[in-house]
């Protein structure tokens, strides 16, 4: 809210819980209308069944790229915070120990052998916006300094930025798939989908408006986090449990997101997960370790969160939520209605809005990428 304004920032978050909505619940119907009756397990086997060998590589490319990098920054996130608990080591160090931490976590076979640790990142979550809601509201009654507010803020450029951001906290659509095989019911995914994107949407506006309440304008330039929890300033009580909460939710979520990127990496060099041998453990433990150097490396280097999640969520997240669902939906319908003029004829208002919603997320990748290229 802090970019584009009470009415700007709501505006912003519903028209990317809509976006997201509408191309999640086209994926499901591109998943469950395979042309021979397969099942689609996976958002890069999605692309492979559309666009052959080189749609498989694209898709991998930009999902594993997009996960790498939130996997960074949940590993600048924990260095960050950490420092401001003991500030006697630099940011780049505590990301080297945090890195150090989650090593031999990443060896673990699979998801299952971690779920006890994420559900320690789901009390993170829920703590960190119960924490941020109420400090906003707080510092909104008792600061005596001036707190500025807009209506709507920013330009073309910045809302670009700002909508890429928004996509970046709905995404769900790498995971549809997955999430589609795993229910009991399949058929209820796009209810389910549409509720938690609305319950989410709701749950972001309550705290972004406690937070801009609190704070106003001065977020642009602090962030939340750095207005609650000030690096190089000594703690409060609020500081101190916002920077506890953060780490029980950065620490988890990097192990629950590196683990599909391993496994991709595992199957694309023929490591065999579930075996027991020696050999095939060592090679686990060595592409798993590569995954964390790379994470490690690319926290080390950007000079920011925000302006890493800025250039992933204008470029490759709104590709992966806004552009992939489109084509990949069309394309099933093609192979199963004969050709693209067919479907056209069939469905021209729904082929209109999806064309247009297209080009959008593309005019918008390019406004917001050359806004993030020219920030970072």
């Amino acid at each position: 809210m802090a970019t584009c304004g009470w009415i700007g920032g709501i505006l912003v978050l519903f028209v990317a819980a809509a976006l997201s909505d509408y191309m999640v619940c086209n994926l499901y119907k591109a998943v469950t209308n395979h042309p021979k009756g397969d099942p689609i397990n996976t958002y890069e086997e999605l692309g492979r069944v559309c666009f052959g060998r080189a749609g498989q590589i694209i898709t991998a490319l930009i999902v594993h790229a997009t996960m790498t990098g939130v996997c960074a920054t949940l590993l600048l996130l924990l260095g960050e915070n950490t420092q401001k608990l003991a500030p006697g080591l630099s940011v780049t160090v505590w990301c080297v120990i945090w890195a150090a931490i989650c090593l031999p976590f990443s060896w673990l076979r699979s998801l299952k052998e971690i779920s006890y640790v994420a559900i320690v990142g789901l009390v993170g979550v829920i703590a960190l916006f119960v924490i941020i809601a109420a400090k906003g509201i707080e510092n909104g009654i008792t600061t005596d300094e001036p707190i500025d507010y807009d209506l709507f803020n920013g330009d073309a450029l910045t809302w670009a930025v700002s909508f890429g951001n928004a996509i970046l906290s709905y995404q769900m659509a790498s995971a549809t798939p997955t999430l589609i095989r795993e229910m009991i019911t399949p058929a209820a995914f796009p209810k389910a989908a549409s509720a938690g994107l609305l319950i989410v949407f709701v749950i972001y506006v309550g705290v972004g408006a406690c937070g801009y309440y609190g704070y106003g304008r001065s977020l642009i330039e602090v962030p939340i986090m750095n207005s609650i929890a000030p690096p190089g300033q000594p703690l409060d009580v609020w500081g101190y449990i916002a920077v506890i909460a953060m780490l029980l939710l950065a620490f988890p979520h990097f192990l629950v997101i590196l683990m599909p990127i391993a496994a991709s990496l595992e199957y694309a060099f023929n490591i065999d997960v579930d075996s027991t041998a020696k050999r095939d453990l060592i090679k686990r433990i060595i592409a798993r370790t590569f995954l964390v150097g790379i994470a490690l490396v690319i926290a080390i280097v950007v000079p920011s969160v925000d302006k890493l999640i800025n250039l992933m969520g204008v470029f490759t997240m709104i590709a992966m939520a806004g552009v992939l669902p489109a084509l990949f939906y069309t394309r099933i319908r093609v192979f199963n209605e004969g050709s693209l003029k067919a479907v056209w004829k069939a469905s021209r208002l729904e082929m209109s809005l999806l064309g247009a919603l297209t080009l959008l997320c593309l005019l918008i990748m390019g406004a917001g990428g050359y806004q993030s290229i020219v920030d970072f």
